[in-house]
């Protein structure tokens, strides 16, 4: 999973760049690179504390900082032309719970009752986040968009209202709907 995280975090960012106008890739093209090397440092089973862990568990206890932390900037600061409104708020929740997540490991007492619950609800969010733009660029392929600005979304593929596509008068016969 995270392997498949990573790339796809890669080829998302490689979509954003050639299909929108989006600026400032690199923190979700540093988010994929980050996962794809943690899924070749599996993590320590029960460590006694930082001095206990092999060089892979290190590693694996390393490399999530980044990986976090690049993802809830991408995810709260990436804007380009024709982004679904949804995205907004859920950059939000990626970025606090990224966050959370910081405070959950430096704060023993949240660690051992919520780190695992505070880290999941992170990967969600993140996971939905990568999801939502992923279909957003899919969308803009098609010709489709997702409502973004109060925007009703079409009805169609074709993007004709129901009324042109009942050909009732005074409505615009979209071609492709014919």
């Amino acid at each position: 999973m995270v392997l498949l995280q990573g790339a796809g975090a890669i080829l998302i960012a490689v979509g954003l760049g050639q299909e929108t106008d989006a600026q400032a890739l690199g923190w979700l093209y540093v988010y994929g690179v980050v996962r794809v090397l943690i899924s070749g440092s599996m993590t320590d089973r029960q460590p006694e504390g930082m001095s206990s862990l092999t060089r892979t568990g290190r590693i694996h206890m390393l490399l999530p900082e980044p990986a976090f932390a690049s993802i809830a900037v991408a995810a709260s600061h990436l804007d380009w032309t024709g982004k679904p409104d949804v995205l907004g708020p859920l950059g939000w929740l990626v970025t606090a719970t990224a966050i959370a997540t910081g405070a959950a490991l430096v704060v023993p007492s949240i660690r051992r009752v919520a780190f695992g619950l505070i880290e999941r609800l992170h990967y969600a969010g993140a996971i939905v986040w990568l999801i939502v733009v992923a279909g957003s660029l899919l969308w803009r392929r098609t010709g489709d968009h997702l409502p973004t600005g109060g925007a009703k979304p079409s009805l169609s593929r074709c993007g004709a209202s129901p009324g042109a596509r009942a050909g009732r008068r005074g409505t615009r016969r979209d071609p492709c709907c014919a």
